[in-house]
């Protein structure tokens, strides 16, 4: 694998998507009525990184089809970068290491 063969697409999209494991912007509200416990949380940093580089990484898994030189080394970043953002994006909803 070769970094000269990466295209900027693929390499944009593997640096958002580790940016969403790394910034944070966290909001967490609890609130109690009548004993039963409500919990609501969204970490924004992991969300808009983690979208942006899923959806970048989308992107360059479609360019990196149509390349005859480094095609599978843009395909493995790009598909990385996809995964790495969609588990971002859950992360940031709570679906994943939440709090609540």
């Amino acid at each position: 694998m070769s970094y000269s063969h990466l295209t900027t697409l693929s390499k944009l999209a593997l640096l958002l998507s580790v940016l969403g494991l790394v910034i944070g912007v966290q909001s967490l509200t609890t609130s109690t009525v009548n004993g039963v416990t409500q919990c609501s949380f969204i970490d924004y940093g992991a969300l808009l990184f983690g979208a942006a580089g899923a959806f970048a990484g989308s992107l360059g898994e479609v360019r990196a089809l149509g390349m005859a030189e480094g095609k599978l080394e843009n395909l493995i970043v790009s598909g990385a970068a996809v995964m790495i953002g969609i588990f971002n994006v859950l992360r940031g909803l709570g679906v994943i290491w939440g709090p609540c």
